[in-house]
């Protein structure tokens, strides 16, 4: 999903298609059906009696699996009538959702309208469409989730993959729940971390704060497992003020599109990471120079608590860069252009020194990370 989500904030023009009842439309073989049996009983009557589902179901373990290979295997069938089809349906596709972009609305609309001609064929309807362009909405709008000037209304989020995508500013979302008729009087950690994990942030815009959560979470482990006891003390007041603060989030929100891969535009990422004995950051931004003109955009960030365990900062900070070239590595891997440069930042001398020393022989643990790192980022001498 994460990987679906970085494609989508590449281009200028973005759009979005569902699957209509995905699942019901892919039949279970005859032999098969004996797994999908349920008892039912007629109103007013004693007697059970045994149905086998015919469609795979909400719920079943294999039927993301099976919906997958089927989506795919319609757009094998079709690759004569349409041969692009199939990549898009390969790349684009997170279960039921499409999330693409293309530099123009033309662009957008015919592959949305050869996808559509395609997936109709293994009966899968896709519609409920929607677009940051008004011209592809207009051109689709038997098709859309609502009405084009509802979709450009001002203060108007579509969900995109658990997302808040803002069509008319063009921007990804992070929308605080209203959480005011949440009990507050008594926090055991039980509630607190059922709290914290309701917080859905795949791209890491807000997680500087989150953190915070997670360190306290963290604390509490490290003095017993006493779920349902009440907190107090100093660990108590830290959670009461950050749940407050939780309430002046409101609407965060990072500009989608990151940059372009028109001519004369120079694109390159920044990775940066840092450590401390509480937690480990990565932070990945995009820097695009076009005419002496320089934007830059944030891209993703992730954080993690320490281990337990104490360890040495010069450790910790080995392997937040060793998450950073993970990152780099997964972005450079999904985005469909080269970056002209990257970079990956670190204010560790320590290992920096470690990094940049072929001849030095480390021990087990800092030697395999290193050689994690090179072979990343391809730091091979």
């Amino acid at each position: 999903m994460l990987r679906i989500l970085l494609r989508f904030r590449q281009g200028a023009i973005a759009i979005q298609g569902d699957i209509e009842a995905m699942f019901m439309q892919i039949g279970v073989r005859q032999q098969d059906r004996r797994y999908l049996q349920f008892l039912w009983r007629q109103p007013n009557s004693s007697e059970l009696e045994v149905y086998e589902y015919q469609r795979h179901i909400f719920g079943a373990r294999d039927s993301p699996a099976c919906a997958n290979f089927v989506l795919q295997q319609t757009a094998k069938d079709d690759i004569e009538d349409h041969p692009n089809s199939l990549e898009v349906i390969q790349r684009t596709f997170y279960m039921d959702d499409m999330v693409a972009c293309f530099s123009d609305a033309i662009t957008a609309f015919t592959t949305a309208k050869d996808v559509k001609d395609t997936l109709k064929n293994g009966k899968f309807n896709l519609t409920k469409w929607c677009s940051n362009s008004r011209e592809f909405c207009e051109q689709m709008q038997d098709d859309l989730c609502k009405p084009v000037e509802e979709l450009f209304t001002k203060g108007f989020h579509q969900r995109v993959l658990g997302v808040y995508w803002s069509l008319d500013e063009d921007k990804i979302m992070f929308k605080a729940k209203d959480r005011r008729n949440l009990d507050r009087k008594t926090w055991t950690q039980r509630k607190f971390l059922s709290f914290v994990s309701s917080f859905y942030d795949p791209l890491g815009i807000i997680s500087p704060f989150l953190i915070r959560a997670k360190i306290l979470l963290q604390e509490l482990w490290k003095h017993g497992r006493e779920w349902d006891k009440a907190i107090g003390g100093d660990n108590g007041k830290a959670i009461k003020d950050w749940v407050h603060e939780t309430e002046q989030i409101g609407t965060v929100g990072v500009n989608r599109l990151v940059g372009g891969t028109a001519l004369g535009v120079t694109m390159e990422l920044h990775v940066f990471c840092d450590a401390s004995l509480e937690a480990t950051a990565e932070v990945a931004y995009i820097k695009t120079t076009r005419n002496q003109e320089t934007t830059t955009r944030f891209l993703m960030g992730k954080t993690r608590v320490a281990p337990l365990r104490q360890t040495p900062i010069p450790r910790l900070e080995l392997q937040a860069a060793l998450y950073a070239a993970t990152l780099k590595k997964t972005i450079e891997d999904e985005m469909d252009f080269k970056f002209y440069k990257i970079f990956l930042w670190s204010d560790s001398t320590t290992f920096l020194s470690w990094i940049k020393n072929f001849k030095l022989k480390h021990k087990m643990y800092i030697g395999n990370r290193i050689a994690e790192i090179r072979d990343l980022t391809n730091t091979n001498q």
